[in-house]
């Protein structure tokens, strides 16, 4: 532990002295690379000058020499006595006008007799005139030499612009001086060229006379015309002391005072014989030039700065974070020591059981609950492998899970039973994993779970007092036994079965003596049908029993005959006590009552209501009138034998029905409440014939019949709420029961009051009744 600090503290300092050793050579290699590229640019720069300066030279020669080929030719023209002849002249004048107009740098051309006076030009305004105070007139006559190229300094014509004279002396028969064949050049040609020399705008470009006048500077606007160059110190004077034809300097221009890389040329060639010279110069800004440099060099400090500043706070921050992945590896390694220590503890003391075992079963660790739960040392396994003491059913399961795992599977849960040292087998929830060829396992006794579990289903698929299946149960059952008897083309019946007297045993002896009424009843359903066969509890004291496969009504019957002697013995209580209930018995029969669940239910239903109507403790087989109906089976026992009132009965359950399919197959609220709506009116209507016949007749309990009547409405009303809340099945029941028990318990007892004061005048009634409506 004392020696990592000090170890790390000189690698550490051999680090910084790496990257100080690494810096300095970047920086050198930055430094150079920087002269090298200010060498480079220097380099170029005056390479492009030189090369640009002897083009100019060239080129500008080539004009001077087209211009002295041009001289002499016109020289060449002037035939003895031209100047006295009037054709003579007109030829010559047309000649040079000609002349003037072919070359784009002329401005004039004129023939100056001896005397200095304009004798012939391009330009009539300058005929007859005298130009014989002009050097480029004095020169020539001063000093005529025939070969000899007079070349002017720049000078201010009369229009105001600057120009430059070249020309030759023109000799008489005798030799004399006869006077000088000249051409004033405009600066434009001249112009062009050194423009197209000029690379980039930073670039200027000079072309001066060799006594120093400027003749042309590019770019234009500079206050240089006319401008003499050539006075000590400048760089024109020195070029020209120098005597070299190129010259190429490093200073400040006077001319335009600034610091420039300037390459002259003297144009002056030989076969031209120039009685003076002409001096190109071309030049580049040094503050222009070293702009980009200076650019350059920046950007190239900056990057080294940001990569030193980078590089050292990378250096920084990445020792920093090796110190702390240090502290930290020896804090984890330090924790890793303790969490081996918690987990050994952990193993040891744990609940569950907890092992390590090859593939093949061969056990290499166990931790001590699995001797202390269920009696097994280490030692036990040598012999026999551990899978070899799961449940043998459950042998497949995990040889399945094992094999997933060898293949690479992840960890797996399942439950297992696992048999315990004294033979029996507990339920163990187990969790696998494999690493490295090996079997990580975790598994937790779960045996009082899984009883519970066991215990919590049945108790959600069974009455809890009775132990009968419930509801739920029941209409799974239901629907299998109708699917098998839909298959196997046979019958199957269902009979609902609802306690008489039951309330009364509750109310005399108490809900205790009640609950073992029902666990009596239970039982002795039970004990009367087959394996196959169900009996159910619905709630309260409804029972519902299923036959399978039932041959014909009368097997139906038979059952119902044994249910009513079987629930009419006594049931003891306590204290001695006895109680007696009786049944009433409903069944129906699939598919004679129906083709679907609904059906043979409210079929069955229907008939066990009828039971309680005939004065209980009996069954009732469902009409057969009714296959397939959707709500309400409207048999011969609900006609009351009044014709208005049996076909508005009729109008009514066939509503009901409709409304019923409606509620079944799940159609839009608006379709389910326009069946509703039409149910409230007609019933509405029917009560309102039943009225006026009980006040035609004076039924004596009109009253009572009255109220019952706006019971019935507002129990209707009360129902629409409900229609979109309520099951199908539940809701058609609440519509059969609201309609059919009006018309038992009340309706019928009308019909017979109002068959017996007349059949004839209740027809004729209810043809009058019908006609008003």
């Amino acid at each position: 532990m004392g020696k990592t600090p000090r170890i790390f503290f000189r690698s550490y300092s051999q680090e910084w002295l790496l990257f100080a050793v690494a810096s300095f050579v970047l920086g050198v290699m930055f430094a150079y690379m920087v002269y090298f590229r200010h060498e480079s640019i220097m380099d170029r720069e005056k390479d492009q000058l030189v090369r640009a300066a002897a083009v100019a030279e060239v080129m500008i020669g080539d004009q001077l020499g087209k211009i002295r080929i041009t001289l002499d030719n016109i020289r060449a023209s002037l035939g003895p006595g031209w100047e006295h002849s009037d054709y003579g002249k007109l030829f010559v004048k047309d000649r040079l006008r000609i002349l003037a107009s072919a070359m784009t740098s002329v401005r004039t051309v004129s023939v100056f007799d001896a005397h200095g006076t304009v004798i012939a030009s391009n330009q009539e305004h300058l005929i007859g005139q005298s130009f014989a105070f002009r050097d480029y007139f004095r020169v020539p006559a001063a000093n005529p030499q025939p070969d000899t190229l007079y070349v002017s300094p720049p000078f201010e014509s009369t229009s105001g612009d600057w120009l430059i004279a070249v020309s030759k002396v023109v000799v008489g028969a005798d030799g004399e001086f006869a006077g000088v064949v000249l051409i004033s050049l405009d600066p434009q040609d001249f112009r062009l060229t050194l423009n197209a020399l000029r690379d980039t705008p930073q670039t200027w470009a000079a072309l001066a006379h060799g006594e120093g006048t400027v003749f042309v500077w590019e770019p234009d606007g500079r206050e240089s015309k006319g401008m003499n160059l050539d006075w000590p110190g400048t760089l024109f004077s020195q070029h020209l002391q120098s005597g070299n034809t190129a010259s190429f300097f490093m200073d400040i221009v006077k001319a335009n005072a600034e610091r420039s890389m300037v390459a002259l040329h003297t144009v002056q060639p030989e076969k031209l014989r120039m009685n003076s010279a002409l001096v190109i110069a071309i030049g580049y800004s040094l503050d222009a030039l070293y702009e980009d440099w200076r650019g350059y060099a920046a950007y190239h400090i900056v990057v080294y700065v940001l990569m030193i500043i980078f590089g050292g706070a990378v250096l920084y921050m990445t020792q920093r974070a090796r110190r702390a992945a240090s502290r930290e590896t020896e804090k984890a390694e330090e924790q890793l020591r303790d969490l081996s220590a918690q987990l050994n503890s952990f193993f040891e003391i744990t609940p569950n059981f907890l092992g390590i075992v090859t593939l093949d079963g061969a056990c290499r660790r166990l931790n001590p609950s699995w001797e202390r739960e269920l009696g097994y040392g280490a030692a036990d396994f040598d012999s026999t492998p551990l899978f070899e003491y799961f449940h043998p059913d459950d042998r497949g399961l995990v040889a399945s899970v094992i094999e997933e795992l060898r293949n690479g599977g992840k960890a797996r849960s399942f439950v297992a039973r696992f048999r315990h040292k004294n033979g029996q087998y507990r339920h163990l929830e187990w969790s696998l994993a494999a690493r490295y060829d090996l079997l990580f396992l975790a598994a937790l006794d779960v045996t009082e779970r899984v009883a519970e579990n066991v215990h919590l289903q049945m108790m959600a698929y069974h009455d809890r007092l009775t132990g009968l299946p419930n509801r739920v149960l029941f209409f799974d059952r239901l629907k299998q036994v109708l699917a098998t008897a839909r298959r196997g083309q046979k019958k199957a019946a269902v009979m609902f079965i609802d306690l008489d007297g039951f309330k009364y045993i509750n109310d005399t002896h108490g809900h205790d003596a009640g609950d073992k009424v029902l666990q009596a009843v239970a039982k002795r359903l039970a004990d009367l049908v087959r394996q196959a066969d169900t009996v159910a509890r619905l709630g309260g004291d409804e029972f519902v029993m299923l036959l399978h496969e039932v041959g014909s009504q009368d097997d139906a019957t038979l059952v119902a005959r044994k249910v009513l002697a079987a629930v009419a013995e006594d049931i003891p209580l306590d204290l001695g006590n006895t109680a007696r209930v009786g049944a009433s018995i409903g069944i129906s029969l699939w598919p004679d009552n129906g083709t679907c669940v609904d059906d043979v239910l409210v079929a069955a239903d229907m008939a066990m209501y009828l039971s309680k109507k005939k004065g209980k403790n009996c069954f009732t087989m469902a009409s057969a009138g009714c296959p397939g109906h959707d709500g309400v089976c409207f048999g011969d026992e609900y006609h009351v034998g009044v014709n208005v009132i049996d076909s508005q009965h009729l109008e009514l359950a066939a509503i009901v029905s409709s409304l019923s399919k409606a509620l079944r197959d799940g159609e839009e609220i608006t379709v389910v409440t326009g069946f509703f709506n039409e149910l409230r009116t007609s019933t509405a209507h029917h009560f309102a014939t039943e009225h006026e016949l009980m006040v035609h007749y004076a039924y004596p309990e009109r009253r009572a019949h009255d109220e019952k009547h706006r019971i019935l409405l507002r129990e209707l009303r009360e129902m629409e709420p409900e229609l979109s809340k309520e099951g199908a099945l539940f809701m058609t029941d609440r519509l059969r029961t609201w309609l059919l028990e009006h018309i038992l318990e009340q309706d019928l007892s009308l019909g017979e009051f109002l068959k017996s004061v007349g059949a004839a005048a209740s027809a004729s009634f209810a043809e009058s009744t019908s006609e008003k409506s």
